[in-house]
C-alpha cells in the first residue's frame, strides 16, 4: 500500500464504519458479523479477526480496492500492537469522575467526517483561522482559553467545506477528541436539532450509556462539560440556527476549539471570532471548476477573454449570433455566481459528459430562463445550474425529483419514496440511484435519501410552476397512507397480541416492508418515527388529518420506548381533530402519557373525558380501556377505592364481551391496588385468576403484570423465596418481550427481595439499574419509588451516607409528581439514615 506503517485494525475498521455513517448494530446487520465481535474488534480486544469476517465487513462497508487492502493488511499485521495497546489500556485506563472511560491508549474520539479532497482556495480565510487558533498559545505551553470560531455566509458558499478542511489542518493540536454535529439549522421542512438532542449524541459518542444520559438539557450540558474537563478537544458544529443552540455544547475547560458554521452571523455568541465568507474570486472559482471537471482536460481552461465567437454554433448545431455571454469557462463561472456549490454541480455535469465542451455547458446555462425569483443574483445562478441537471432527466426521474420536495420529514427510505410516487419499490430505487449519481439527491446514511436545502427550494419552485395545486397534496396523502399501513404492520409485529384491536387503515397502494420479529419492527419504528409524525402533521395542516388513526397505531410503541414528547404531540393533535370515532382513544393515550410523566391530575382529567366519550357512544370496550388507564393514575394519587371501582367496572365489561386479554390486564392491576389498599384477603384470588387467564391465552404482558404484583404481595408477607421465583419469571417475560420499562420495574421489586434476604450488593445493583433507566427515560411515575428502594438497601447495607443522598433525590422526585405515599416513605427512611450518622436533630425533622 506504499505505507511504512499499517494502522491498527481497530482504528481502520472504526474509521471506515464512521465514514460510512453506520452504527455497530447497522454494520452487524449488513455484514453478518455480530455486534459483540465488531465492538471487540474496534476496541482492540480478543484474537485476530478471522479472514472471513474481514471480508464480510469490507463488503458491507462497500470499500474500494485500496481501502479493502488496507483493512485486510491491518488485520494481518497489527495483532501484536493491538494486544499491546489493550494490555496498556487495561493497566492504565480508568473512568473519570463522570463514569466515562476515556478513549483507548493511542486512540482518541475521532468523529470528523473526511476532509474535502478537492478543496481549493480560501487562503486568506485559512490563514485567519490559524491565527485565531494559535492566538491563545502561551509561552509556558499551558492551554489557553477555549477558542470559538464562527464561519458564516450564504447557502452554498462553502462554509462546511472550509470548516472541515481547517479542522483537519489543526486536528493534531487536539489529541483527546474531535467531534462533529450537523444542526440542520436551515434545512427546509426540518426542525433544527435541539441542544438536548445534540448533547445526547455527543454523550453517546464519548461512551455515556443511553440510560445514564440525564433527561434535562442543562444536566446533559453539565455532564458534557464534566466529561471533557482536562481534555483538549475539537468540536465542529455545522449549520447552526443561532447562538442559543451552540452555547450548551461549548466545552468548559481551556485548550479546546469550537468551530461553528451558520447562515447567520452569530453576534450573540460571546467570545467568538467570526469569519464571513463571500463567493469565490475568479482564480479560486476556476481552480475548483478545473479540479472537479478534470484538471488535465484540454476542454477545461481559463477562457476568460470573452464569450463564444460571433457566428459560432449552438450545441444542437444551429448558428449562434454570439449574443450569449457564455462559451467559456469564465462565462460558466459567472453564470454560477462564483458560488462553490453551483460550480461543483456544473463541473460535475461536464466531467461526466465526454462529448460536451465548455461552450456546450455555457450555452445551456446562459439559455436557462427559470431562476428562483425570490433568491438573490448569486442564488439565481445556482438555480440555473440546477436547471441544467434537471433538464437532463427523463420524465420519471423529473417526477421523482419533484415529489421529494413534498416530503415534510428529514428523509425517506425507498419504500416511502415508492409510495410517494405510486411506483414499485424496485423502480423507485432505480430512479433514486440515478438522482443520487447526479448529485440531485443526497444520502446521509445507507438507504435514506434527502434533498440539499437549496435543491429542495429549487424542486419546490418546480412543483409550483409545473404541477396543479392538488398534486403535492395527493402525493403527501399517498405518503401518509403508506406510513399508516406500514405502522400497522410494524405494530402487529411489535405487539402481536393486540393485532385484532387495531383500527382499519386506508388501503395503501404501496409495498410494505416485512417485519419478521419484534426487533425488526422496533428498528423500523425508531428510524421512521420522526418522518411519520412530520408527514401526518403536514397532512393534517393540509386538511387530511390522520393523526387519530396514527395515535391508535403508535401509542404502545411510544409508551414502551419512552417517546413521551412525540406521544404528547401526536395524541394531543389527535384529541383536537374532528374525529368523534377516535377521540376517545386519543384521550386515553394522552392520559397514559401524562401518567408516565407523573402528571397525574391531567391524566385523571383526560381519562375521565375518555370514559365519558366512550360511554356516550356506547363503545364499552373503549370505555373499559379508558377506565383501566384512569385507575393507574388514581392509585398513584392514593385514591385506591376509586381505582378499585373503575377497575371492577372495566373487568365486568371485558368479561361480558369475552375479551380475556383485557380482563387479564385489569385483573392484574386490580390485585396490585387491592394490596396497596390492604384488602389482603382479595389480593391473591384476583391475581391468580389473572395468571390463569394469561397462561390460557399465552400472552406475556398480562401474565407479567400479575406475577409482579404477586411478588409484591409475597414481599409484604415475608415470603421471600416465593417472591423471588415469581419475580424472576416476570423478569424473563419482560426481557423476552423487549419491554425495558417493565424490566426496570421488575428489577426494582427483585432488589427489595434481595435486600430482605441480606444480599445487599445484588439488591443495590438491581435498584441502580432501575433508577438509571427511569431517569434516562424520563419516567417520573416510577423514578421516585425506585430511588426510595435504592436508598433503603444502601442504609440496610451499612452505607447511611449514600442512603441520605438517594433519599433526598427520592423526595425531590416524588414531590414533582405529588406521590404522597412515597414522599412519606422517603422522609421516614431519611430520618433513620441521619440517626445512624449521629444527626438526631436532623432525623427528628423527617419523622
Amino acid at each position: 500500500m506504499g505505507e511504512d506503517v499499517v494502522r491498527a485494525f481497530a482504528e481502520v475498521l472504526r474509521e471506515h464504519r464512521l465514514r460510512a455513517g453506520l452504527t455497530q448494530e447497522q454494520l452487524a446487520d449488513l455484514s453478518g458479523v455480530s455486534v459483540r465481535t465488531i465492538a471487540a474488534l474496534e476496541a482492540g480486544r480478543g484474537r485476530t479477526p478471522r479472514p472471513s469476517s474481514v471480508t464480510r465487513l469490507a463488503e458491507a462497508l462497500r470499500l474500494p480496492e485500496d481501502a479493502r487492502l488496507e483493512l485486510v493488511a491491518a488485520a494481518v499485521t497489527s495483532v501484536t500492537s493491538e494486544v499491546g495497546a489493550v494490555a496498556e489500556a487495561g493497566a492504565t485506563g480508568r473512568a473519570d469522575a463522570t463514569g466515562v472511560a476515556g478513549p483507548e491508549a493511542g486512540l482518541s474520539w475521532r468523529f470528523l467526517p473526511h476532509d474535502v479532497g478537492d478543496f481549493v482556495g480560501r487562503d486568506a480565510d485559512l490563514a485567519r483561522f490559524h491565527e485565531l487558533v494559535t492566538a491563545g498559545d502561551r509561552a509556558d505551553g499551558a492551554a489557553g482559553p477555549v477558542t470559538i470560531v464562527t464561519i458564516d455566509g450564504m447557502a452554498g458558499v462553502g462554509k462546511s467545506a472550509l470548516a472541515l478542511h481547517a479542522a483537519h489542518g489543526v486536528a493534531d493540536r487536539y489529541p483527546d477528541g474531535q467531534f462533529f454535529l450537523r444542526f440542520h439549522g436551515f434545512t427546509p421542512g426540518r426542525a433544527p436539532v435541539d441542544p438536548a438532542t445534540a448533547l445526547q449524541r455527543f454523550l453517546g459518542m464519548v461512551g455515556v450509556p443511553e440510560k445514564r444520559i440525564p433527561a434535562d438539557a442543562e444536566d446533559r450540558a453539565a455532564l458534557w462539560r464534566a466529561t471533557l474537563a482536562g481534555r483538549r478537544v475539537l468540536v465542529v458544529l455545522d449549520d447552526a440556527p443561532d447562538a442559543d443552540h451552540v452555547r450548551p455544547l461549548i466545552p468548559g475547560g481551556p485548550g479546546s476549539l469550537v468551530v461553528v458554521t451558520s447562515r447567520r452571523r452569530l453576534a450573540g455568541l460571546d467570545g467568538a471570532a467570526a469569519l464571513s465568507l463571500g463567493v469565490f474570486e475568479h482564480d479560486d472559482a476556476l481552480a475548483l471548476f478545473q479540479r472537479v471537471a478534470g484538471t488535465g482536460h484540454s476542454r477545461v481552461h481559463d477562457a476568460s477573454d470573452g464569450g463564444v465567437a460571433r457566428g459560432g454554433s449552438t450545441p444542437d448545431g444551429s448558428a449562434s449570433d454570439g449574443s450569449a455571454s457564455g462559451g467559456s469557462t469564465a462565462a460558466i463561472l459567472d453564470a454560477c455566481g462564483h458560488l462553490p456549490l453551483a460550480i461543483r454541480i456544473a463541473a460535475a455535469w461536464l466531467a461526466h459528459r465526454p462529448v460536451w465542451t465548455v461552450r456546450d455547458l455555457a450555452y445551456r446555462l446562459a439559455a436557462d430562463d427559470r431562476p428562483l425569483a425570490e433568491l438573490s443574483q448569486a442564488d439565481r445562478a445556482v438555480a440555473s445550474a440546477f436547471n441544467v441537471s434537471y433538464a437532463q432527466l427523463d420524465g420519471d426521474h423529473r417526477r421523482m425529483f419533484r415529489l421529494l420536495a413534498a416530503v415534510p420529514g428529514e428523509d425517506v427510505d425507498v419504500y416511502a419514496a415508492a409510495a410517494l410516487a405510486a411506483l414499485p419499490v424496485r423502480h423507485a430505487d432505480g430512479l433514486l440511484q440515478r438522482l443520487l449519481d447526479d448529485h440531485l439527491v443526497l444520502q446521509a446514511s445507507p438507504g435514506r435519501f434527502h434533498l440539499h436545502d437549496l435543491i429542495a427550494e429549487f424542486a419546490s419552485e418546480l412543483v409550483a410552476d409545473t404541477d396543479p395545486p392538488d398534486w403535492r397534496e395527493a402525493a403527501l396523502e399517498r405518503l401518509v397512507d403508506y406510513y399508516l399501513a406500514a405502522s400497522a404492520a410494524a405494530s402487529d409485529a411489535y405487539m402481536p397480541e393486540e393485532a385484532g384491536r387495531r383500527p382499519e387503515t386506508p388501503k395503501a397502494n404501496a409495498e410494505i416492508p416485512v417485519f419478521a420479529d419484534i426487533p425488526a419492527a422496533t428498528q423500523w419504528l425508531e428510524a421512521e418515527l420522526g418522518d411519520i409524525l412530520a408527514a401526518a402533521l403536514a397532512a393534517a395542516d393540509a386538511g387530511s388529518d390522520r393523526t387519530p388513526l396514527l395515535s391508535r397505531l403508535l401509542f404502545r410503541f411510544l409508551h414502551d420506548t419512552s417517546h413521551h414528547r412525540e406521544a404528547i404531540l401526536l395524541h394531543g393533535r389527535a384529541v383536537a381533530a374532528d374525529d368523534p370515532e377516535n377521540v376517545g382513544y386519543a384521550l386515553t393515550n394522552l392520559a397514559g402519557t401524562y401518567r408516565v410523566l407523573g402528571r397525574y391530575q391531567e391524566s385523571v382529567i383526560a381519562g375521565n373525558r375518555a370514559a365519558e366519550v366512550f360511554g356516550a357512544r356506547g363503545e364499552l370496550p373503549g370505555r373499559a380501556r379508558a377506565l383501566g388507564n384512569l385507575a393507574l393514575s388514581l392509585h398513584r394519587l392514593g385514591r385506591y377505592d376509586e381505582a378499585i371501582d373503575v377497575l371492577t367496572e372495566g373487568i365486568a365489561i371485558y368479561h361480558e364481551a369475552g375479551d380475556r386479554l383485557g380482563e387479564a390486564r385489569l385483573l392484574g392491576n386490580l390485585g396490585g391496588v387491592l394490596n396497596l389498599a390492604r384488602r389482603l384477603d382479595a389480593v391473591l384470588p384476583v391475581l391468580l385468576r389473572a395468571v390463569e387467564l394469561g397462561r390460557e391465552i399465552g400472552t406475556a404482558g398480562p401474565l407479567s403484570i400479575a406475577l409482579g404484583n404477586i411478588g409484591s404481595f409475597y414481599i409484604d408477607h415475608g415470603r421471600h423465596d416465593e417472591a423471588l421465583a415469581v419475580l424472576n419469571e416476570a423478569l424473563e417475560l419482560d426481557m423476552r418481550r423487549g419491554r425495558p420499562a417493565d424490566v426496570a420495574a421488575t428489577q426494582s421489586s427483585l432488589g427489595v427481595v434481595y435486600g430482605m434476604r441480606g444480599e445487599y450488593e445484588q439488591a443495590i445493583l438491581m435498584h441502580r439499574e432501575s433508577v438509571e433507566f427511569f431517569e434516562a427515560a424520563g419516567i417520573q411515575d416510577a423514578l421516585g419509588e425506585a430511588l426510595c428502594e435504592l436508598a433503603g438497601s444502601l442504609r440496610r447495607s451499612g452505607r447511611p451516607a449514600e442512603a441520605v443522598a438517594e433519599y433526598r433525590r427520592a423526595i425531590e422526585s416524588c414531590e414533582q409528581v405529588d406521590n404522597r405515599r412515597e414522599i412519606a416513605e422517603a422522609h421516614a427512611g431519611l430520618g433513620y439514615a441521619l440517626a445512624e450518622l449521629g444527626d438526631a436533630d436532623g432525623a427528628r425533622g423527617h419523622w
